[in-house]
């Protein structure tokens, strides 16, 4: 989990909700149609065996080094599971080239440069994605071949992360994917490395000395982590020559030795098929998952054929393959996707949403299901769409290049070659044919309400399985599916603008701002962001229940129209429209209505029910550390309310008081951002609102803390969790751009250092690090640390420790760390300041929308800012950090939490 995952998800107080699409991606592997043959990069293959790729982009501020080994958890050798996650941690705990008598590790050199590493084993794969300034690009190469040719594994360092490994055992069981691996593990062949727990913990590492473990690590590296395994990919501003031979002189000189690996049995075995699998599973509504083994199937023609048969299941045309199902009544959706996959085998895996009628007949939903799929196979096969199908274009490369990016392109360099098909037809063999039968299959059924009186070996997930045949059923007869419309055809979907000037404030009100982005795209969409500041919005409990009545009512009516949506901020309401101007023109002059719209008794009623209902429902957290986020709003948000508050509330509230509300919600204090079309067009839309503005001393009340100066307040819960959990507040004082240039030079320094204090006072924590926060205009951080075995009490006195000790610290920091983390904030800031190099369309829109409602869209911030940066020195950033931690003027707030089962 990164640093920016937990600021995102603090700074927004959101908790992640289940929903189907997370269903399918826990259960799945990355889909889509078929690689295109030309890539936008650069391929070498290497005479050690290694693959690289490299792309030139002038304009990016920083590196990405991505690599990939070809070897995951199916690879834990010498009996120890675990083995290949744990060799994953050691990589970044391997020190680079001694430098003036100094050495780092790998993880401390990328922080100390300010640097960001994300790694991930999978069950045949192990990838890291690196982040560093080009600057710092050879020396990360450097030091990456330095490391594998001569890793190094100390018993302090390797016992240090066989119990951050388990720490973070204390967190798997809050992922979905964890808990369906679990439990699908009965329905696999027992000899398979599916079977074994892969992510290891103190248990499984325990059962082994650590001498043994030492070697099983040295034999690993040995073996798999070597040049005929690797495939490396390298984004940077550098030519593309240069970056070749980069690669050449460090990576592209790794030794490589021969792999050889006992090859996996099958997944599935046929015999026993079919089985069913009940499992209790957090999900609003139940889901059905149909698993087809594909045996004897090679496992190249198996993904040609699932995405050539998803282009047909994806057409929602009259009469088409997913339409029919679903006039069946008995399904709302059907998804085909590829299933789990091993090896060379493949799974074809098909995600129902049943109705409430198709939950009471779900075995004639799997015979309907099932017969209209050999039909759509019969149907598809040989079909003359397939050439236009296979030759349509790709996706245009990004302009910001991720993770994920990399992630497909992998997937594209792969070392296993694709095998050629003619481009004119495709033919279902008869081995495929054979395995899309009811009785070769696997039925998952995910209910929360599932009884199961078995539980599946790691996380105890209750689950039903048994093996029998299908009753017969008689599935409902579908007639010849319309085919999907060629790709050609498609009308494109309205685009929006690529590019688009700076935002400009065109009109300033006391009632009205109005901004706009120009471009010379005339036949683009245009996007409309409007923000309302409403009068007693927040005065009370009461209208902050009606409030949220009053927005599911208006995202309810605007529900069908895919091209805008309502939500809620700090002050009031936003809507999001997009479409051509004159339609544009015509919702806004209706606006004022839009919001006075009265719904019925009947529908409020509804509304209220829903709404208290979902309040009811107990928070679900993924890490233990967010149960505390929800004390810190209640503690520094003034005017926070508790569900339970707001349901006693909305249980008296009748609709006369919503329609009130609603009468007294006019006139607002507006914002509006135009991005697309010309000057004149935006004038036009800006005069077509047509409702009564607010006055300028009618402002919206300013929210206060609820906090106070002085020592930090202490407060301690109970946890839903395996895991204990500490976050420690503070205000921030980050209102001027001098301060705000402090703190972000600040907060990586933090970052680094309360990791490796924690460490290094054995307090085994995961999950250290320090994130800003904004809650309802109230700027802080957050210093937060999560360990299944440190108690809170010990995290919190190490937390205190290093605050102390931190100054002290602070100036022993090399001049050259400290310009180094200078040059990546300037840089960071001048890329803001020059969005449009790296983003596009949609979010370089929502780039300068946040701009704008910042009060930071006409550059006199940032300049304010990077003048603050250049002028920085250690002793002003000594002095901030003590204005920041004085327990005279700076609110703070500990959060303390520990499991249930701790008393």
């Amino acid at each position: 989990m990164t640093a920016n995952t937990i600021a995102t998800g603090i700074a927004r107080c959101t908790v992640p909700a289940l929903t189907h699409h997370l269903l399918v991606l826990s259960l799945l592997l990355p889909t889509g149609k078929p690689l295109a043959d030309a890539l936008p990069f650069t391929v070498r293959d290497h005479s050690n065996g290694m693959r690289s790729a490299y792309l030139s982009r002038p304009a990016r501020a920083d590196s990405l080094v991505a690599l990939q080994f070809d070897v995951g958890s199916f690879q834990d050798i010498h009996g120890i599971d675990g083995l290949a996650h744990l060799a994953e941690h050691l990589l970044l705990r391997q020190h680079l080239p001694a430098d003036k008598n100094n050495t780092q590790s790998l993880r401390d050199f990328l922080k100390s440069r300010g640097g960001r590493v994300q790694a991930k084993t999978g069950h045949q794969t192990t990838r890291f994605f690196f982040q560093i300034s080009s600057r710092e690009l050879p020396t990360l190469l450097n030091g990456l071949d330095h490391i594998l040719r001569s890793p190094t594994f100390p018993p302090n360092t390797v016992a240090a992360e066989i119990s951050a490994i388990n720490d973070e055992f204390a967190f798997l069981n809050t992922k979905p994917e964890q808990l369906l691996w679990d439990a699908l593990k009965v329905t696999t062949v027992a000899e398979h490395p599916f079977r074994r727990f892969s992510a290891g913990n103190l248990d499984s590492f325990a059962a082994h000395p650590l001498e043994t473990i030492r070697a099983a690590l040295a034999d690993f590296y040995r073996r798999f982590y070597q040049a005929s395994t690797l495939t490396t990919i390298v984004v940077a501003s550098s030519p593309a020559a240069e970056q070749q031979t980069l690669i050449a002189q460090t990576l592209g000189n790794l030794p490589s030795t021969d792999v050889r690996t006992t090859s996996a049995p099958a997944l599935f075995s046929a015999d026993d098929m079919p089985q069913q699998l009940e499992i209790r599973f957090p999900t609003p509504q139940p889901q059905i998952v149909m698993l087809y083994p594909l045996h004897g199937v090679d496992r190249n023609e198996a993904e040609r054929a699932i995405a050539w048969l998803d282009y047909w299941v994806e057409s929602d045309r009259v009469g088409s393959w997913q339409q029919q199902l679903i006039d069946t009544q008995l399904v709302k959706q059907v998804t085909l996707e590829p299933g789990l996959s091993a090896g060379s085998a493949a799974t074809l895996s098909l995600q129902i949403q049943p109705t409430a009628k198709g939950l009471r007949h779900i075995e004639q939903i799997l015979a309907t299901i099932n017969e209209a799929l050999q039909a759509l196979i019969t149907q598809s096969d040989g079909h003359a769409l397939y050439r236009q199908f296979r030759l349509a274009p790709s996706s245009p490369l990004p302009i910001a290049i991720d993770n994920n990016d990399i992630s497909l392109w992998f997937k594209q360099l792969s070392k296993h070659e694709q095998a050629k098909e003619p481009d004119g037809t495709f033919h279902f063999s008869d081995a495929f044919r054979r395995q899309i039968h009811l009785n070769n299959s696997l039925v998952v059924l995910l209910a929360s309400t599932v009884e199961g009186h078995q539980k599946s070996p790691v996380f105890h997930v209750p689950f039903t399985h048994q093996r029998q045949r299908f009753r017969q059923q008689t599935p409902i007869k579908l007639s010849n599916f319309t085919p999907p419309q060629p790709l050609s055809d498609l009308p494109s979907l309205s685009a929006l603008a690529d590019r688009a000037s700076k935002p400009a404030l065109f009109l300033s009100t006391p009632a009205l701002s109005a901004w706009h982005s120009p471009s010379d795209d005339k036949d683009s969409d245009v996007l409309v962001r409007l923000s309302m500041e409403l009068p007693d919005w927040s005065n009370n409990v009461r209208s902050r229940s009606l409030r949220a009545v009053w927005l599911r009512a208006l995202q309810t009516a605007a529900s069908t129209d895919s091209a805008s949506y309502w939500y809620q901020h700090d002050k009031g309401i936003g809507l999001s429209l997009r479409g051509k101007p004159n339609a544009l023109k015509r919702r806004l002059r209706k606006l004022a209505d839009e919001l006075k719209q009265t719904v019925t008794e009947s529908r409020f009623a509804q509304i209220k029910k829903s709404l208290i209902q979902e309040w009811q429902q107990p928070p679900r957290y993924r890490f233990a550390f967010e149960a505390l986020v929800e004390d810190l709003k209640q503690a520094v948000i003034a005017t926070y309310d508790s569900p339970q508050d707001r349901i006693t509330q909305l249980q008296t509230l009748g609709l006369k008081s919503l329609r009130d509300l609603q009468n007294s919600a006019l006139p607002a204090r507006t914002t509006l951002y135009i991005y697309g079309a010309d000057h004149q067009t935006a004038k036009q839309l800006s005069a077509s609102l047509e409702f009564p503005h607010r006055r300028a001393h009618e402002l919206p009340q300013q929210f206060t803390s609820a906090l106070r100066p002085g020592k930090p307040q202490v407060f301690s819960r109970h946890l839903a969790s395996d895991a204990n959990a500490l976050l420690r507040y503070q205000q921030a004082p980050g209102s001027t751009p001098g301060d705000y240039a402090h703190l972000q030079v600040l907060l990586p320094m933090l970052r680094h250092q309360y990791f490796a204090s924690l460490r290094e006072a054995q307090q085994l924590a995961y999950g250290v690090t320090v994130v800003p926060v904004n809650l309802r205009n109230h700027e802080g951080i957050a210093l937060i640390a999560q360990s299944g075995t440190t108690p809170p009490d010990k995290l919190q006195q190490a937390t205190e420790d290093f605050l102390h000790d931190f100054t002290r610290w602070l100036n022993t920091v090399p001049d050259t760390q400290l310009e180094q983390l200078k040059v990546k904030a300037l840089a960071e800031l001048r890329n803001q300041r020059q969005p449009e190099e790296t983003l596009r369309g949609d979010k370089l829109a929502s780039h300068y929308w946040s701009q704008i409602t910042q009060n930071r869209a006409d550059g006199d911030w940032s300049r304010a800012v990077e003048t603050s940066l250049e002028d920085l020195n250690r002793d002003q950033l000594t002095r901030y950090f003590l204005r920041l931690f004085d327990t005279e003027t700076q609110r703070s707030l500990i959060l303390k939490g520990k499991p249930k089962n701790q008393g």
